[in-house]
């Protein structure tokens, strides 16, 4: 069910704690709230919308379980960020002549990075940084690349020259 929010007014005006005791006795008194001025009533507290409030908590709270993440540092620096649908691996390097000549079978030099968690249904994206970017343009790395079980692989349009350090995000597991 999706939640539905609602606007909660405050309840505005002078005096708003001020109380009339009436038919006192020895064991009881009622107090009657008695503001001296009302300039709005605001919301009205309601077992509907407190419910619906409970549900939302308890919905929130089913996704959150069946979404958990991991966070692996390295002297205080992000390395790998994981959870359930997707996860990032920081920092991967990529040398020049770790490059594989497959342009006779698949048109493309390509470069496979294994991880045993990467499955054959997740898409992936290689990141470079902004001060890399152009180098691998330069160097023929396009932006399309293949998961399969185990490994992502990366294209180039021809062998790069440069070594690259990357962050690969693996999503749609």
């Amino acid at each position: 069910m999706a939640y539905t929010p609602h606007v909660w007014i405050s309840r505005l005006g002078t005096a708003l704690n001020r109380f009339l005791k009436q038919n006192e006795t020895a064991t009881h008194v009622e107090l009657v709230n008695e503001p001296t001025e009302i300039t709005e009533p605001g919301t009205s507290i309601n077992v509907g919308w407190l419910n619906e409030i409970e549900q939302g908590i308890v919905d929130a709270h089913n996704i959150a379980d069946g979404n958990t993440a991991s966070i692996t540092t390295i002297n205080g620096q992000i390395t790998e960020i994981q959870g359930d649908l997707s996860f990032t691996i920081r920092n991967v390097s990529i040398p020049a002549s770790g490059w594989v000549d497959n342009v006779s079978s698949v048109g493309f030099w390509t470069f496979d990075y294994s991880d045993a968690r990467i499955t054959a249904d997740a898409f992936g994206s290689v990141n470079f940084d902004k001060a890399d970017g152009a180098s691998a343009t330069a160097d023929g790395i396009i932006q399309q690349n293949d998961t399969f079980a185990g490994s992502i692989r990366i294209y180039s349009t021809q062998q790069p020259a440069n070594d690259y350090t990357v962050d690969i995000f693996i999503g749609g597991q």
